[in-house]
């Protein structure tokens, strides 16, 4: 799946989305993407992963290999192809007399390990290298990366 930012802050949202949706925006805890964040106006990424997180649904987006997770709602869908090797998982938590739904879509290690994320965030290089095996494999499936091409050097943001 291939993403192009379309919007930064809360207020390019607010101005997007219009004043009716103004206090459905605020209730989301949407973190903007800032000033300080490398990622553009404009730019197409790669989508490693989709899961619903506190502000509905989030992208894991490929950053220069640095994986990165976002908002959906700072992002349009330019291709919604997905590799055929990904896989879902959904839990069901009762917390607080309410159910809470827990959803991921992505490589096999984002998908069913809840904590393979934090421990990608961590750097840990385990990790870290599933990640980028995954992410040559998703480029291969969607035609991004021919196998012929050179391995991956080792990523920069490694311990």
């Amino acid at each position: 799946m291939i993403v192009r930012c379309k919007h930064k802050s809360r207020k390019a949202l607010h101005d997007y989305f219009g004043v009716e949706y103004r206090d459905a925006l605020f209730r989301l805890d949407i973190r903007p993407i800032s000033d300080w964040d490398s990622l553009e106006l404009g730019r197409e990424y790669l989508v490693m992963g989709v899961f619903n997180g506190s502000d509905g649904l989030d992208f894991l987006i490929d950053f220069d290999d640095f994986p990165i997770a976002y908002s959906a709602l700072h992002f349009e869908v330019i291709d919604n192809q997905i590799p055929s090797t990904w896989l879902f998982q959904a839990h069901v938590n009762p917390v607080n007399g309410q159910f809470e739904v827990k959803s991921r879509l992505g490589y096999r290690e984002f998908a069913l390990d809840e904590d393979h994320y934090v421990r990608l965030v961590e750097r840990n290089r385990p990790d870290v290298e599933i990640y980028l095996q995954r992410l040559r494999e998703t480029k291969e499936a969607l035609g991004l990366v021919s196998d012929t091409d050179d391995e991956y050097p080792p990523s920069t943001w490694l311990p």
